[in-house]
């Protein structure tokens, strides 16, 4: 039995990268998932879900902490709107042919294109295709389908990659009939065209044929029916258990083939099937040389002495197509390099017949070709400087690509690096994770992964050490007195905290300027650069104060010199004391005005604000608190001279009524102060108790009475511009003077009644009659008698009348008169004689 392997078998580059996506995402990253199957081959599919990556159906399946793999079908459009918009983290392996197959069918849908897709239509690489048209568009499987499309005024054919060429270029035929211009975009993977070309010739030459690959791969279903078409005993298997009912002949010729999506190690276990329990030869598809079957795993990895993994190769440039350049190394099969190592997709550094160094890699396509790489033999030479930044110890520029769960991605050079969230700065300082993508920065090395090429790195204990030296350094050379450059990194309500690079040091507000320092804000901003002067030093603690103030010579120096007595100054309102106010009359020379100094009046409102602008005297120097004593009231008169001067007391002066209180009139006759009138200075009988007969704005006179600096007071007087007319009460109504008066109250106690001058008086009940009455019974207000005065009191103010004495004294007037006529003088026993003893003994009884 002879076996035959063909020639291009096995992993294409698209799968491959897939494959290698996934094994490098999962070795850095956890909670991995692939957006349906990576690959179409349930063997490769289950050993990675043994190694933690699920397989989600959806977006919505997706855990937000989760990183997603796109595969290598590709996904449609909106999926990869719908995980944008969740904030997935995604890794895309989508093949880069199926990736121009999705570009070319959006770019054509824009230019007016009706779109025509050659490919599986439940084939979610054809779901993808057409989630990229805007436009107008068909799916469809056969040469046959392609005739029962309509006319089209422009059409453009764009192919699922697995399909087949022939077929592709029979519907292209077919369109060229049915519109006026058609675009077409060759998107069948050259793997593909190579694999079933293999295929077909081997399928000629063998007695039966075996095509590896998952049942539900597109490309190996394609192998399997073209193979069929060719030799009738084709079998299309993903183990080499399958192959248990079938029966094989010893003289059998039996060739092996493999879809794009099937691993080495499968097509491995088939050629070992056949060769158990027997000895077997193999033959590869372009020799005739028989080998045993212990020499196919030679074939499979090395073909024909391929070099060792990793040693570096001299080549020469043999094609440039879409995404790769062919290199051709002296070997079997020409070695292959992403045409992303020579500048991407367009222009490229080299060109066909250059010869180039490259790195040789290893087998991939199942053994079908040789990979290379350019940048490898850089990457090594970055692999070298992070193992030694290991052992050294030494730090690595790092940038940062990308944020992930619990952590940041980067790079250095070529070289993958993970670092921990809790690692990327100091706790305190983290910004948001943005802000450091696309950054550079210096990371110490903790750990290294050999086998991914990648390394764990901390940029957080990189800074710790890197500060512990740069402190060290900072306190062994720094003294005191030093002046040093810093930065305000924040601004306080006591003071300022400076960055000098290494250290951080403290600025108290005491300590910005001379003056009165009342915020820091007001001298300083954040990110202010600043000289100043190093006042003390704990290296213990590693701790450092600084001052301002103390760069420029201290202003107070020469206050003595600059501000003599009587100058007169101008100041700043800074702030109010409880005793004062405080002004800035220059930075670091402070004023203060004392309350007794702002007016020559004690209780005088004066407001004053911070930042009024205030001028004043100066009166004096107050060292022991660094204060220049100012008066604003010394730049006036005295008003209360003036006000003595103009108005001495007894002066009569004229004003207006400002106000009507219980205990008085406030008068405004044109001074600084208003003059108060007292009820008891409004008229010289009774106090008023109801000054309703005055109102605010009538014009009054008064007479000063007192001026009274002390206790800011200016007395008024109404009744002292007349005479007191209590001071002339014995003139104006002597004792046993009768009067004639009006009677103003009556109460049981007695009446009172008005007497001259405004003057009242008060006659009790027993002075009302000779006899006992009722004084409601027989006198009313406005009745007008006649009494005499019996007491009048200057210093109580009281005068007392008596109408009883005014009965008696008219009685005893008519009886004298009476007896006159009667009593002819001659006997002492006259009935006159006896009425006159009668009327002594009664007014001596009486007094």
């Amino acid at each position: 039995m002879k076996i035959f392997l063909a020639e291009h078998a096995g992993f294409c580059f698209g799968v491959e990268r897939a494959v290698s996506l996934v094994e490098e995402t999962s070795g850095i990253k956890s909670n991995v998932c692939t957006l349906g199957p990576i690959i179409h081959n349930p063997q490769v599919v289950r050993r990675f879900s043994e190694k933690g990556v699920s397989v989600c159906k959806s977006p919505d399946d997706i855990n937000r902490e989760s990183t997603v793999i796109i595969r290598s079908h590709g996904v449609t459009r909106e999926t990869y709107r719908n995980l944008d918009e969740k904030g997935i983290d995604t890794v895309d392996a989508t093949c880069p042919f199926v990736k121009k197959a999705q570009k070319s069918a959006g770019e054509f849908s824009r230019d007016g294109f009706s779109v025509v897709v050659f490919g599986e239509r439940e084939h979610p690489e054809v779901e993808g295709i057409v989630s990229f048209i805007e436009g107008d568009f068909y799916i469809i499987s056969s040469e046959t389908e392609a005739e029962t499309l309509p006319d089209f005024e422009k059409c453009a054919l764009v192919a699922q990659t697995t399909q087949n060429k022939d077929t592709f270029s029979k519907i292209t035929e077919v369109l060229k009939a049915k519109c006026r211009v058609l675009e077409t975009a060759h998107t069948i993977c050259s793997a593909t065209e190579k694999r079933q070309s293999a295929a077909i010739e081997l399928a000629r030459r063998v007695d039966a044929m075996i095509v590896i690959g998952g049942k539900n791969s597109a490309n190996t279903t394609r192998l399997f029916t073209i193979c069929g078409e060719i030799c009738p005993r084709t079998y299309h298997i993903e183990t080499a258990e399958e192959l248990e009912g079938v029966k094989f002949m010893p003289e059998d010729t039996i060739g092996i083939t493999a879809g794009a999506s099937t691993p080495g190690d499968l097509i491995k276990e088939v050629i070992e099937y056949f060769g158990r329990g027997q000895e077997m030869n193999v033959n590869n598809s372009n020799s005739n040389d028989e080998m045993r079957m212990e020499d196919f795993e030679t074939l499979l990895e090395e073909s024909f002495q391929l070099p060792e993994k990793g040693s570096i190769v001299k080549g020469v440039v043999a094609q440039i197509n879409e995404s790769e350049i062919l290199v051709n190394i002296g070997y079997k099969t020409e070695g292959i390099i992403s045409k992303t190592e020579f500048g991407g997709k367009g222009d490229v550094d080299v060109k066909v017949g250059d010869e180039i160094e490259v790195m040789y890699q290893g087998m991939t396509g199942g053994g079908g070709y040789i990979k290379l790489s350019r940048k490898a033999i850089e990457k090594e030479t970055d692999w070298l400087a992070v193992e030694s930044a290991l052992e050294t110890g030494e730090p690595v520029k790092v940038k940062v690509t990308g944020n992930v769960d619990k952590g940041f991605l980067g790079k250095f050079n070529d070289i993958d690096c993970f670092i921990p969230e809790n690692h990327i700065d100091f706790k305190n300082r983290m910004q948001d994770p943005k802000s450091y993508i696309g950054k550079e920065i210096e990371c110490k090395v903790l750990k290294t992964n050999k086998k991914q090429r990648s390394f764990l790195a901390s940029r957080r204990i990189n800074m710790s050490e890197s500060m512990d030296k740069n402190k060290k350094e900072f306190f062994d050379g720094i003294k005191e007195g030093a002046v040093l450059k810093g930065t305000v990194k924040t601004v306080k309500n006591y003071g300022a905290f400076m960055n000098f690079g290494a250290v951080d040091g403290f600025l108290h507000k005491n300590n910005i300027g001379w003056g009165v320092v009342k915020h820091p804000s007001q001298y300083l901003k954040e990110g202010e650069e600043l000289d100043v002067l190093v006042l003390t030093i704990d290296r213990e603690n590693e701790k450092l104060e600084v001052g301002l103030k103390q760069m420029h010579n201290d202003p107070w120096s020469a206050v003595d010199e600059k501000y003599p007595d009587n100058q007169i100054v101008k100041g700043t309102v800074i702030t109010r004391k409880s005793k004062g106010f405080v002004l800035e009359l220059e930075p670091g020379v402070d004023g203060f005005v004392p309350q007794e100094e702002l007016s020559w009046l004690k209780n005088a409102k004066v407001k004053l604000e911070p930042k009024d602008n205030v001028e004043g005297v100066v009166v004096g120097v107050d060292n022991a608190n660094r204060k220049v004593i100012v008066s604003l009231r010394l730049l006036n008169e005295n008003p209360w001279d003036t006000l003595k001067d103009k108005h001495p007391e007894g002066a009569t002066v004229k004003g207006i009524i400002k106000s009507v209180t219980e205990f008085g009139l406030f008068v405004d006759f044109g001074e600084f102060l208003d003059g108060l009138i007292r009820k008891k200075d409004i008229s010289w009988t009774d106090e008023p108790e109801d000054l309703s007969n005055f109102k605010e704005g009538d014009a009054i006179d008064a007479k000063v009475l007192k001026i009274d600096p002390e206790r800011e007071r200016i007395s008024l007087g109404l009744k002292q511009l007349e005479p007191n007319p209590w001071r002339e009460i014995g003139k104006l109504l002597p004792l046993g003077k009768m009067t004639e008066v009006e009677i103003t109250a009556v109460t049981k106690d007695g009446v009172t009644v008005a007497l001259p001058r405004d003057l009242s008086g008060f006659i009790p009940v027993s002075e009302l009659d000779v006899d006992k009455i009722e004084p409601e019974s027989k006198f009313k207000v406005g009745q007008t008698i006649k009494a005499v005065v019996i007491k009048n009191d200057q210093r109580e103010r009281s005068v007392i009348l008596s109408v009883r004495r005014h009965q008696q004294d008219s009685e005893r007037k008519e009886v004298k008169e009476f007896l006159k006529k009667m009593d002819d003088g001659s006997s002492s026993f006259s009935l006159g004689s006896m009425l006159k003893d009668k009327l002594d003994a009664l007014e001596n009884n009486e007094e």
